[in-house]
This record gives C-alpha cells, structure tokens and sequence, in this order.
C-alpha cells in the first residue's frame, strides 16, 4: 500500500495475536480506482488502509470526512500534506487532488485516503502512513503532491 516497508509502524499498532492475515484489493480502471488493505490480529481489523475516489472537490470531501466516514475524537487535528486533511489518536485522511485522472473523474477533483486502526493512540504512526500511502498513491494515479 506504501511502497515501502511499514514494519516498524505495524508492530506498535497491531496487538498480538494469535493468528494475522492481510487483505489486499487494487483496481485502476479508466473510470474508477481503488486501494483496499487491511491487516487482521484475530479476524479483527488492526489497520485499515483505503483510498478511493471521492465526490466533489476538497471543501465537498472535508464535509464528508468529518462528519460522516470516520468517527472522529475530540482531539482531531489539521494536517497541511497533499491537499490537506485530518488525524487524531485512530485515524488519519489526506484528500489527494488528481489533475491525471481528471478527464475519466468527471467533477470529482481527487482520491480520499484514509488509515484507521480501531484501537490505541498512535496518531503519529497512521499519520507517517497515511504520508507514504499518499505518495504511493500519486504515482500510481497520476495525483499530485
């Protein structure tokens, strides 16, 4: 999903388990695309990465992201990356603007991603997540930083 190697992030957001699995889906067709995958601890979520188109441009996405996908705590913050987002202790969402899809996206103007762990505080882990997914994200669908 990164690109990279995410080891050091997931040992301190996935708990012990008894058993792991991971879960992976990419689709990039002319008229959609989406990155899906999830890492499980005892058939339980542990992190959950998605990125996805979204309707609108980022003002329409802010909407949605804050009051509707994510069930954000008190302590939610702005995030100056990409185009912009939010993290707080389980999550983190950058919208990422796409000028190359931009014919095959119609009105919509970019790609939701978000990183979600269920559980614990580690805001800063999902943020340098959600970083490097975005990254990985934008080259692959022609997005921009």
């Amino acid at each position: 999903m990164t690109g990279t190697s995410n080891t050091e992030e997931l040992r301190r957001i996935v708990p012990d388990a008894s058993s792991y699995s991971v879960k992976a889906e990419r689709v990039i067709q002319e008229r959609s695309a989406k990155f899906l995958c999830e890492v499980r601890a005892d058939d339980r979520v542990a992190v959950r990465f998605l990125v996805k188109e979204t309707a609108g441009d980022r003002n329409d996405w802010a909407r949605y992201i804050t009051h509707t996908d994510i069930d954000w705590s008190s302590d939610r913050q702005r995030v100056d990356a990409y185009g912009g987002g939010f993290s707080d202790a389980h999550a983190a969402a950058l919208f990422l603007p796409c000028p190359g899809r931009a014919e095959s996206m119609g009105a919509n103007q970019g790609m939701s991603l978000t990183v979600t762990a269920p559980s614990g505080d580690h805001e800063e882990d999902l943020l340098r997540l959600a970083k490097r997914t975005a990254k990985y994200a934008s080259q692959q669908l022609g997005c921009q930083k």
